[in-house]
């Protein structure tokens, strides 16, 4: 009695298997060659994907969230000319023309430098001169005014360089007059001390 009852349930069964296959909307069409796809009742995306000839289902496709990162206010201009020359760009962007000319500029000022402590010195052992600058008073009358006078060449070549990078126009296309004014003034006064030696 028993086995009768467990073989009437397993009839029962495939019978109720068949049908449902038979009438489900997922179901394999015989001869068709085309994948079927289940779609989630939830979600629009195809939720699994049945080859041809094969029982097994494929995995969902992963969807990728695309991160969108906030853009941050644009910071006000600067004013002033400090501020714009705090903001001087980092990175070198200048061309080989105004690196050669740099160089050129900053031996030439350094040069000037050196030949008005040297015309300070003679005018100064001649007794016919005397230093008119107060900053470069106490090392006139010893050795010290050499590398005293190239104090103001060094900081004059930072503010050229940094002038050269500046994200300000005006700055940038006169990064030269610096270093330019500092060689024909050290130049002038060299001159001139010459000739109060004489």
């Amino acid at each position: 009695m028993k086995f009768r009852l467990a073989a009437l349930a397993a009839a029962l069964v495939a019978t109720s298997a068949f049908a449902a296959d038979n009438h489900s909307p997922n179901s394999r069409v015989a001869g068709s060659e085309s994948p079927t796809v289940a779609v989630d009742e939830h979600n629009s995306a195809p939720a699994r994907m049945a080859l041809p000839n094969s029982d097994s289902a494929a995995e969902p496709p992963v969807m990728v969230t695309p991160v969108i990162k906030p853009v941050s206010a644009a910071k006000p201009a600067a004013r002033g000319v400090m501020p714009l020359l705090k903001s001087a760009v980092v990175p070198d962007n200048s061309t080989p023309a105004e690196r050669t000319m740099s160089m050129a500029l900053s031996l030439a000022s350094h040069g000037a430098a050196a030949f008005d402590a040297y015309s300070t010195r003679v005018s100064l052992e001649s007794g016919r001169g005397y230093e008119r600058n107060p900053v470069m008073k106490p090392f006139a009358g010893s050795g010290m005014i050499y590398p005293a006078a190239q104090v103001l060449p060094f900081g004059l070549d930072y503010l050229s360089r940094r002038m050269m990078r500046s994200n300000h126009a005006v700055l940038r296309h006169t990064w030269w007059l610096p270093q330019l004014a500092a060689t024909a003034s050290s130049t002038w006064v060299g001159v001139r001390n010459l000739h109060v030696a004489q």
